[in-house]
């Protein structure tokens, strides 16, 4: 139900929700990493929050509307169901949530193999910058240095992923 929402919400929500947390875990780090109050990087932490949600709602929504656009004709209650089937579970015995299924996981392989290529040099380089910092100023940049890893590991194996999904949806 939740997917659903956040599929049907608007730019300039996805915005504000995208903002508000990269504020909130940008100030936690500022303070964690400079040892000072929250409060106090709350200020430059709310700019760059915002910032950040200007960029990114309108770009979250515009690859979300690529995703959906050409998905087959099905009732809120099939697509709802194709869309957790693309993720996880058994294959759908029912065609229309198959087709849903396929689309969506059809649609994601492309974006992840579109866009891979980049997001393995900025997570690459995020986590040789984190560990270079770590070793510079302060042991609490190795949290970054192990997200940043995190998600160079998640971009490596995020077309295996899709494949292995697609295999069983289609072959079923």
């Amino acid at each position: 139900m939740l997917t659903q929402r956040w599929l049907q919400a608007p730019w300039w929500v996805l915005s504000l929700a995208q903002g508000a947390l990269f504020t909130i875990i940008f100030a936690a780090g500022t303070a964690l990493t400079e040892q000072r109050p929250f409060g106090s990087a709350l200020p430059a932490s709310l700019i760059a929050g915002v910032i950040f949600g200007a960029l990114m709602g309108p770009k979250s929504a515009r690859l979300r509307q690529d995703m959906l656009t050409g998905l087959p004709a099905a009732s809120p209650k099939q697509r709802a169901a194709g869309m957790r089937a693309a993720r996880r579970g058994p294959a759908p015995t029912d065609p229309a949530v198959r087709q849903v299924a396929v689309h969506i996981a059809e649609q994601r392989l492309a974006l992840t193999l579109r866009g891979q290529r980049r997001q393995l040099l900025i997570f690459g380089l995020g986590t040789m910058g984190y560990a270079a910092a770590s070793t510079w100023w302060s042991r609490w940049w190795l949290i970054g240095t192990a997200v940043f890893f995190a998600f160079f590991v998640t971009s490596l194996h995020e077309p295996r992923r899709w494949l292995r999904r697609l295999a069983i949806l289609t072959c079923s």
